[in-house]
């Protein structure tokens, strides 16, 4: 499957200002390798949420979309894929990894691809907690 460059109607390269146009203020801000990220809380708890890593120049591009939590019926899919998703729902659309250390045997791990940009984790139940395109 070729790269990918859209999660939940979200576009790599898009500028914080859209994001913020479209979201709002986000729910909480952090700094992580160099860039902003902007975290919106998708549900009350704050158990799902999106992450928008931008760039720290006064424009600030979005360089990464993570969606991670709970399954909820509203939230957008993936190339088919929804958070809750089985391990081997996933890998019947992607396949297996094929990326060297890509695996993540351990729960919380990503499990990444060669040559593709985006990589999925999953809970210590088996189940997609975490989508994210960079």
């Amino acid at each position: 499957m070729p790269s990918q460059n859209e999660l939940g109607g979200y576009l790599l390269g898009m500028y914080e200002r859209s994001i913020r146009k479209a979201l709002g203020d986000p729910s909480t801000t952090d700094s992580v390798s160099g860039h902003r990220a902007l975290i919106y809380y998708v549900t009350p708890d704050k158990e799902t949420f999106f992450v928008f890593a931008v760039t720290e120049e006064e424009e600030g591009v979005v360089s990464s979309i993570q969606l991670t939590g709970k399954p909820r019926a509203d939230l957008p899919t993936f190339q088919g894929v929804s958070l809750g998703d089985s391990r081997a729902t996933v890998e019947a659309k992607f396949g297996e990894s094929d990326e060297a250390g890509g695996k993540a045997s351990t729960p919380g791990d990503p499990v990444k691809y060669k040559n593709r940009n985006y990589s999925f984790v999953y809970g210590s139940d088996g189940k997609l907690s975490s989508i994210k395109i960079f």
